[in-house]
């Protein structure tokens, strides 16, 4: 007569036996969905835009830290794929760890009052299962904008306003500059009452703005702008005109508001 507890180790191998079977239905097998491969964990921890001079962003930096895991066999490669072209540009070898990688600006969209973009992070077991996780800066990184540290001072133009549409109407100079901001990037409008003015360099909007600089595609530190009217009466006679400057989509320090005569 068979003992109970040979009963229940052979009860037991069998069920080792079964599972191991099942197993080899599924292992080696290639997937395109993580479940199958190993698990992955990843968080971007700081996210910093680096701008050249011009204004025009170049690269993000960014400290991303990973976690890997695979149950039933080995991780062969992992990494950070940073163009989203399938290709790990930033190989990992340590089950967690931080790593320093770079976005460029050709794999970021960008708009004036946020950047958006999206990296990856993947790893691949002895089986050829791939796991992996993707992640983007997210709404908490919108309007992550460029600043500049210029501050400027507006104030009257001394040549008096009329009924006409082509009055010199105030003088921007820098207080502090330590940038030269790319028009492409630079919005500056008036407000007067109720009203809205648009200005722009080549004077298709109502307000025009001169420059004195050698640089037409730049508001250089050493210069300054003339703000007038381009068609449009703004200011006929005595005015309290407000003044918004941004760059980047972010708030320039400077004059607020200025009394044109």
């Amino acid at each position: 007569m068979r003992s109970p507890a040979k009963t229940m180790y052979v009860l037991l191998l069998s069920s080792i036996l079964v599972a191991g079977c099942l197993n080899a239905g599924t292992t080696g097998s290639s997937s395109s969905q993580p479940m199958n491969g190993p698990a992955v964990d990843a968080e971007l921890l700081s996210i910093e835009p680096d701008y050249r001079e011009s204004g025009s962003l170049r690269e993000i930096d960014i400290t991303a830290y990973h976690a890997m895991l695979d149950w039933n066999g080995s991780i062969d490669f992992a990494g950070w794929d940073v163009d989203l072209d399938g290709i790990v540009d930033y190989e990992v070898t340590s089950p967690n760890g931080i790593t320093d990688i770079t976005v460029d600006d050709d794999d970021v969209v960008e708009s004036d009052d946020f950047l958006r973009f999206t990296v990856a992070f993947g790893a691949v077991d002895s089986d050829g299962n791939w796991g992996w996780e993707m992640l983007s800066n997210g709404d908490e990184m919108v309007n992550y904008a460029s600043t500049t540290m210029n501050s400027f001072t507006a104030s009257d133009s001394d040549a008096s306003t009329s009924g006409a549409m082509d009055d010199n109407l105030m003088r921007i100079t820098w207080q502090f500059a330590e940038d030269d901001l790319n028009w492409a990037f630079v919005s500056i409008k008036l407000g007067v009452g109720d009203m809205t003015y648009d200005c722009t360099t080549d004077g298709t909007e109502e307000c025009a703005i001169g420059q004195d600089g050698s640089d037409e595609g730049s508001w250089e530190t050493t210069e300054f702008l003339t703000l007038s009217e381009s068609g449009t009466d703004i200011c006929d006679g005595s005015c309290s005109v407000d003044i918004y400057v941004k760059y980047r989509g972010s708030t320039v320090s400077g004059t607020s508001n200025v009394g044109v005569a």
